[in-house]
C-alpha cells in the first residue's frame, strides 16, 4: 500500500494572502501609483531577478546577508531583488535615459525579497515607491518628503510621523576629527542603533572587534606578519602574498588572493587612534539630545567651531515641506546602506504606544556612478512596505 505524501508546508516567514488582502494591497498600490502619476512620475517595471553584483555594488556588500542568491541554469550568480532602486538605475542607465541635462521621475510597485534572520518580518512583501533623478536642490528633497506624506494621506492613514535626518550633517561633524572614511562610515551606521542600552562603551568595543583602532592587530599575527612592519606597505604586501598563498589551498569563490590582500591592507591603513575615535564618538552622541531643534544643532556646531553647509541644507529642506506638522528632525535616521549621502527619512505609524516603520527614503547622488553610469545630477526617492500598510488599513 502506497503511503500518502505529506503536505508541503509554506516557507518560514512567508505568507499566503486571501482575496480580501489581495484586494486591499492592489487598491493601496494603485492609489499611491495614481497619486505619483498625477505628480509627473512615470510607471516602470524591472525583473524580479538580477545579477547579484548589482545589489552588492549598490550597498557595498552590507545587504549580502539578506539576499536570496543562487546560480541560475547558465551558471550566472543571481539574486531576487531586495528593493527596486538599483534595478531602476540599471534599466534607465542601460537605455541611456540617465543624463545630466534632463530630470527623470519614475514610480514602481511589486514584490521584493529579503532574508531576515528573525520572526519579526516577512521575507517577501510588496513595495511601492518612486525615484527622482536630475536635481541636487533642497526643493527636490522637500518634494520627495511631500510625496511620501501625500501618499500616506491618500491611503487614509493618520497618526504618521516622518523623522528626517541628514548624513551630510554627521559627516561635517566627523570631518573635524582625524578619522579614515571606514571609521566614519562605521560610526554613522552605529549611530542609528544608539539608545539607553547602547552607547559609547558598546560602540568602542565593537570598533575594537572590527580592528578599527590602533593596537588591535591579532589578525596579522595569525598570518605571521610582524606588527612592527605595518608602516612598510610594500613589505606587508610581499609578506601577505607569500603567506596567503601558503595558507590558502582551496577555492576562494569570486575573490583572488590579491583581493584578500588589498582588503587586509585597507584594514591596516584605515585604523585610527583610540583618542581620536573616542572624541569623535562622544561628539556624535552629543547630537542625540538636540534632535528636533535646528537652533540647538546650530549652537552645537558653533560651540565646536565646525562649519557645516549641510545643516543649512537640512533647514531649507524642512522649510520647503508643505506638511510640517508630521516632520521631526532626527539625526539617528542614517540607514545601514553605504550609498546615502544627504537627506534620509523614515515614516512611522503610531499605533497605540508602538511606532511601526512603514517606509522611508533619502538622497543617494553617488549611486548611479557606483553602478557604472556617468550621472552626476542628483538622485533620491522613497519606498513603502505596502503589505504592512494594507494590513494596518484592514485593522482600522
Amino acid at each position: 500500500m502506497e503511503k500518502t505524501p505529506q503536505p508541503i508546508e509554506i516557507l518560514k516567514q512567508f505568507s499566503d494572502k486571501d482575496q480580501n488582502s489581495v484586494n486591499v494591497i492592489k487598491r493601496s498600490s494603485d492609489l499611491v501609483e495614481s497619486f505619483l502619476s498625477s505628480r509627473g512620475y512615470v510607471s516602470i517595471d524591472t525583473p524580479i531577478i538580477e545579477k547579484t553584483e548589482l545589489f552588492i555594488r549598490k550597498a557595498s556588500g552590507d545587504i549580502s546577508s539578506q539576499l536570496y542568491t543562487f546560480e541560475d541554469p547558465e551558471g550566472v550568480l543571481v539574486s531576487l531583488r531586495p528593493d527596486f532602486t538599483a534595478s531602476v538605475i540599471r534599466s534607465l542607465g542601460n537605455k541611456r535615459l540617465l543624463n545630466d541635462k534632463d530630470s527623470l521621475k519614475v514610480c514602481y510597485s511589486g514584490p521584493v525579497f529579503r532574508f531576515f534572520n528573525d520572526d519579526s518580518n516577512f521575507r517577501q512583501f510588496n513595495q511601492v515607491g518612486c525615484e527622482f533623478f536630475g536635481s541636487k536642490s533642497t526643493k527636490a528633497d522637500s518634494e520627495v518628503i511631500d510625496l511620501a506624506s501625500g501618499s500616506i494621506e491618500k491611503l487614509g492613514l493618520k497618526d504618521i510621523e516622518i523623522r528626517v535626518g541628514h548624513i551630510g550633517v554627521l559627516l561635517d561633524l566627523l570631518s573635524h576629527f582625524d578619522l579614515p572614511s571606514r571609521s566614519k562610515l562605521f560610526l554613522i551606521n552605529e549611530f542609528r542603533l544608539v539608545d539607553k542600552s547602547y552607547g559609547l562603551e558598546e560602540i568602542l568595543n565593537k570598533a575594537k572587534s572590527q580592528n578599527l583602532l590602533n593596537g588591535n592587530l591579532n589578525f596579522l599575527n595569525e598570518l605571521e606578519i610582524s606588527v612592527n612592519k605595518t608602516n612598510d606597505i610594500k613589505k606587508i604586501k610581499q609578506e601577505l602574498t607569500m603567506n596567503l598563498e601558503k595558507k590558502i589551498d582551496g577555492p576562494l569563490g569570486s575573490r583572488s588572493i590579491e583581493d584578500i590582500r588589498e582588503r587586509i591592507i585597507e584594514k591596516i591603513i584605515s585604523r585610527t587612534s583610540f583618542e581620536d575615535f573616542n572624541e569623535a564618538t562622544i561628539a556624535l552622541l552629543g547630537l542625540i539630545e538636540l534632535n528636533g531643534s535646528l537652533e540647538k544643532l546650530n549652537k552645537y556646531f558653533k560651540s565646536r567651531n565646525i562649519k557645516t553647509d549641510q545643516l543649512e541644507r537640512l533647514e531649507n529642506i524642512i522649510e520647503g515641506v508643505s506638511q510640517k506638522d508630521s516632520i521631526v528632525i532626527d539625526l539617528n535616521v542614517t540607514r545601514n546602506l553605504a550609498y546615502y549621502n544627504g537627506m534620509v527619512f523614515d515614516i512611522f505609524y503610531e499605533n497605540f504606544d508602538k511606532s511601526i516603520t512603514i517606509g522611508g527614503g533619502g538622497r543617494y547622488d553617488e549611486l548611479p556612478n557606483n553602478l557604472g553610469y556617468q550621472f552626476n545630477s542628483g538622485a533620491l526617492g522613497f519606498a513603502f512596505n505596502i503589505d504592512l500598510i494594507s494590513e494596518l488599513i484592514e485593522k482600522k
